[in-house]
Parts: C-alpha cells; structure tokens; sequence
C-alpha cells in the first residue's frame, strides 16, 4: 500500500510540473523604408515563460535594455531600466494600479476563427478595439494567439486585459511623417526549456526603485534633482 500510495504521490507531482519556454522575436515595420525610423526598432526579443510568469530582455539600443516583469497570478508587474554604467532602475505596478489605468480603456476582441501558423504553434487571429473613455479615441490593432501555450487570459493583464491565449504576434499602427506605418513584432522560435526556474522572474538584486531614487528621476526628468534642491 505504501509503495502505491508514493507512485500515486510521484504521479501527481509529475503532472502538476510546468513546462518552461524560451521565446523569440523581432520587429519589423511595413510602410515605410526610412533608416532612422528601422533603425529605433529592437532588433530581438527573448522572453522565459513559466506557468503565467514571463521575464522579456530588450536591448533598445547600445548600452541600454528593457526587462519586464510579470507575474499573471498576483498581476504584479516591474518593468526594469538596465543602462550600462548607471546600473538597474525599476517600476513596479500592482493589480489595482493597473486596474486604475484599464479601467480608463474599453477593450474589444472579435476573435475571427481566421488560423495562422506562428513558430509551430496554430494561432487565431483576435481584432482589438481600444477605446478611450476619456476622450472616446479608438484605436485598432490586430494580434494572433495561441491557446496551446497559455489558455487563459493571465499573461495579457498589463497590455490586453482579457484576452485569452498567448500572443505570437501584434500588429499595431502609427504615423510617421506621414506615412501609416503598421509595426509587428512576430515571435520566431519557441523552445521548451526545462532550466527555467521560478527564481529567473526574481527582481535583481542589484535594480533601485526609481521613485525612491533622486538620480534616476532626475536622469528619466522626473525632477529627482530639483526635489533635493527645494528640500
């Protein structure tokens, strides 16, 4: 009996084990060819996905990059400056400072049924209308998402509150001297990561809380500086 009862107690532990991702990809831009504009665009993307828990590297240019931090359980949200020879400085947003900032939104997802294939993974094709209800200015866009790598809406709390599915790719459109320009960032490799550990979506040990730092408020021209001079 004991021997079965630790198969079954193995069994559960097994299947409850999370598989851990290591996703890829880039931004590209249609309408336009002007290099200063492709050139501000990153040139690569790479996230770890465990369970509803994400951690995105994105070098935005030479000397800094952009870490962000999501935790779709507990909707906790840093998203972390790395500059070189300044160091790292972070933002932090919790579930209802995001909700303030939603709830100042209307989110509308027409899911098409419309298939696309995205790395491997079979993705619908989901049209987004976003609606100021402020100032009632729309704006549209459309993404692909996949169920297969999160079933639910946990991941897409901070820029697509309640859409379900894992988002492979978003199509998003501006202006730019003039032309209509459509910007995408497509993922291009997913692979399974069995290294991938809870302690990889921890807050670096290192990173200062920018609201709580005159140098970094003052660099970001938050008025750090002036704050200190008026003290």
């Amino acid at each position: 009996l004991l021997t079965v009862a630790l198969f079954c107690v193995t069994d559960f532990v097994s299947a409850q084990k999370v598989t851990g991702y290591t996703i890829k990809s880039k931004f590209t831009a249609e309408g336009t060819t002007d290099a200063n504009f492709l050139s501000q665009l990153p040139s690569e993307v790479t996230e770890l996905v465990l369970g509803n828990r994400s951690k995105q590297v994105m070098q935005i240019q030479e000397g800094v990059g952009i870490i962000t931090l999501m935790n779709g359980d507990n909707k906790e949200y840093y998203q972390i400056y790395d500059i070189a020879g300044f160091g790292k400085g972070y933002v932090k947003m919790n579930e209802e400072e995001l909700k303030e900032h939603s709830d100042k939104s209307k989110y509308d997802f027409n899911y098409t049924g419309e298939k696309k294939t995205i790395a491997n993974y079979e993705c619908e094709k989901v049209e987004v209308k976003v609606t100021d209800l402020e100032t009632d200015d729309e704006e549209t866009m459309v993404v692909y998402v996949s169920k297969d790598l999160n079933p639910t809406d946990a991941m897409n709390f901070v820029t697509f509150p309640g859409l379900v599915g894992y988002v492979l790719r978003a199509e998003t459109h501006t202006e730019y001297e003039g032309d209509n320009v459509t910007l995408i960032q497509e993922v291009y490799e997913v692979t399974p990561n069995k290294k991938i550990k809870s302690v990889d979506f921890l807050l670096p040990s290192d990173a200062v809380d920018i609201m709580e730092s005159p140098q970094w408020k003052s660099m970001l021209g938050m008025g750090g500086d002036d704050e200190e001079e008026e003290d």
